[in-house]
């Protein structure tokens, strides 16, 4: 699932045949789509972890490893299980395409195939599947991704750690003072100030980050695949460019905040939990030591 909603929509296409890969490709990006291309299982599962895809292209007959491990290797890993999949397959066989619809797969195409056929069903399942995240998933004020969707990710990555150890930071951020613009100048006045907040966060982050509201004034951002210290420089310059942002214009005067956050790392056998509160406790320290600044476990 993608973090951001507005980008090119990324298709990873599955399958060996370089012909079929490349004139796909060709096509495809003419009807602004980005294509990844994968010419077996191994590569496929490769580019899975280092991009966040729309859609899986996927041919159900490869060599050395058959597209029916692909099936088995989604199915195990949760990241993946809202990433829409079309079947591509040489055989026109009842028994194996409810197989497939079985297995998970959300449309199966018989080779040879008409391309706007194809094309059609793609835009289709993307386009169903961004209203759907839109829905369920985005904080309908921000846009930014929801609590519920920053815990179910949240669960995803802890689990990925038990099984590959690598750097995960976790920063919990709050704007200071918020109740106070709340009161002086009214809750649409808030409302401005918490979407402009959201796209100062935004656009600072990497692809690869999670930037979620948590409730209210606060927000979450999981750093996958970085450590502490990378992750307070990050937030540093978060911090730095909020406070010289005018936020909202009210009554004559410009709005301007500031915000106080904790961060911290993920070490092995720390649960969720515990984890998200200790991270708490230290964005709690930040606002006992004067507010507009960062805490974490190295400091």
């Amino acid at each position: 699932m993608k973090h951001d909603e507005h980008a090119r929509p990324l298709i990873l296409l599955v399958d060996d045949d370089p012909e079929l890969r490349a004139l796909l490709a060709h096509r495809l990006r003419h009807d602004h789509l980005e294509l990844h291309e994968a010419g077996d299982v191994k590569t496929a599962k490769q580019k899975l972890y280092e991009a966040d895809y729309d859609l899986i292209i996927l041919d159900l007959m490869m060599a050395p490893e058959s597209g029916y491990v692909m099936f088995e290797f989604l199915k195990q890993e949760p990241k993946f299980m809202w990433v829409p999949l079309i079947v591509l397959s040489g055989k026109d066989d009842l028994d194996d395409k409810v197989r497939c619809l079985e297995l998970g797969a959300d449309d199966y195409v018989t080779k040879p195939f008409e391309l706007r056929e194809l094309k059609a069903r793609v835009n289709r399942l993307i386009h169903r599947t961004r209203d759907y995240e839109s829905l369920a998933f985005r904080d309908s004020l921000t846009g930014i991704f929801n609590r519920r969707y920053f815990e179910m990710q949240y669960t995803m990555e802890l689990n990925r750690m038990e099984r590959y150890e690598q750097p995960l930071a976790l920063a919990l951020i709050d704007i200071d003072r918020f109740k106070m613009i709340n009161d002086r100048y009214g809750h649409p006045i808030g409302d401005q100030v918490l979407m402009q907040m959201s796209d100062a966060l935004r656009e600072r982050l990497r692809k690869t980050d999670l930037l979620a509201r948590f409730g209210g004034e606060e927000f979450v951002i999981l750093f996958v695949n970085t450590e502490v210290e990378q992750a307070m420089a990050i937030l540093e310059s978060m911090r730095l460019s909020v406070q010289e942002r005018v936020m909202a214009t009210a009554q004559g005067e410009r709005i301007r905040i500031t915000f106080s956050a904790g961060v911290s790392g993920w070490r092995s056998g720390r649960e969720g939990r515990e984890w998200l509160n200790y991270t708490d406790q230290l964005l709690y320290k930040a606002k006992q030591n004067g507010r507009n600044r960062i805490e974490s476990e190295s400091c």
